[in-house]
């Protein structure tokens, strides 16, 4: 754990339990510069050595004019927390909260909510410079063995200036099932199933005239 060892690597895609591919609109992708070196950062349970590593990466490379999307987690447990840090103690439910402001319009194509085994909700959603809600993601019931990206049907248009929130429970008690820990103890942010994240990453691209009318699925 720890990073993918380089400080200048940019992400491209990820994978959680119960992640599906991701196919990205025509016209739309990631760059995959010439001579890019990909690097595959994999976690491994315990239990694993020894043992055979059969993970495959697959992409789909197109060339021509595109759009170029990036993921980026705008909402995440480092910069964005407003009632941080992501400390939880034994036999507490606590609520964390983040934000970020946006700097420039973009359109989001895709959205990624990310915890481990404590999460049990998370909402996010933005306040437009014009005080409009913009309804993001809202995930009631969180299972950590059924995540990923999830892709709009319709391209939602971020005008810059809206501040984007983010709202997460987590249950370190003896009432969620999934807690690793048996009694409950204190849990912080690490990389590991057993530590917490709070992580929201978005695929977006620069804003074009008509985004607003842009049919994704």
């Amino acid at each position: 754990f720890g990073g993918v060892g380089s400080l200048t690597a940019v992400q491209i895609g990820a994978w959680v339990p119960g992640s599906r591919p991701i196919f990205y609109p025509k016209g739309m992708g990631q760059l995959l510069p010439k001579n890019a070196t990909i690097i595959l950062q994999v976690h491994y349970a315990p239990g694993s050595k020894g043992k055979t590593d059969r993970t495959r990466f697959l992409a789909r490379l197109e060339s021509g004019p595109m759009r170029r999307l990036e993921t980026q987690p705008l909402l995440n447990h480092f910069l964005s927390l407003t009632n941080g840090p992501l400390v939880l103690p034994a036999n507490q439910v606590k609520t964390i909260k983040s934000q970020f402001k946006v700097p420039i319009q973009g359109t989001v194509i895709a959205v990624a909510p990310h915890m481990h085994l404590l999460g049990k909700s998370i909402k996010v959603w933005g306040i437009t410079p014009k005080k409009d809600t913009l309804k993001v993601i809202r995930v009631n019931n969180w299972d950590f063995h059924w995540q990923g990206f999830y892709l709009y049907p319709k391209a939602l248009v971020v005008p810059a200036g809206t501040t984007v929130y983010g709202e997460t429970v987590y249950d370190n008690t003896i009432n969620n099932f999934d807690n690793p820990n048996s009694p409950p103890k204190e849990v912080r942010v690490g990389e590991g199933t057993t530590d917490e994240m709070m992580l929201v990453y978005f695929t977006f691209t620069a804003y074009q005239p008509g985004d607003e009318n842009l049919i994704l699925a």
